[in-house]
């Protein structure tokens, strides 16, 4: 799914998430003991993005949104000039079959 340098920032992202949770605001008071949590959560996060990496196909919501919508465009615009359509249609079939929640919330 992902590169190591993918794995970092989203590790990272989670600290910064975790760090400014408004539960644990109240107890960061200064900026180390701040990025202290954000460096732990990261750290941590790290190795359970990585074992799930390992065990799980992960997949970032907005380009699978982005790939379902295209192949949509494709089957209308195929239809609307009357060509084949089999390429786009065996692609939608796919992608919906792989995330259906997904594919429910994308709309053309």
């Amino acid at each position: 799914m992902k590169n190591e340098e993918e794995i970092t920032a989203l590790a990272r992202e989670y600290g910064e998430y975790v760090a400014n949770n408004p539960i644990y605001t109240p107890i960061l008071k200064t900026d180390e003991q701040k990025g202290a949590t954000i460096r732990a959560n990261a750290h941590r996060a790290k190795d359970v993005i990585k074992w799930m990496t390992d065990k799980f196909c992960i997949a970032d919501k907005k380009s699978v949104r982005a790939l379902l919508q295209d192949a949509r465009q494709g089957v209308t615009v195929a239809a609307y000039c009357g060509v084949p359509s089999d390429k786009y249609t065996e692609k939608l079939d796919l992608l919906e079959s792989l995330f259906p929640e997904i594919a429910k919330e994308v709309q053309l």
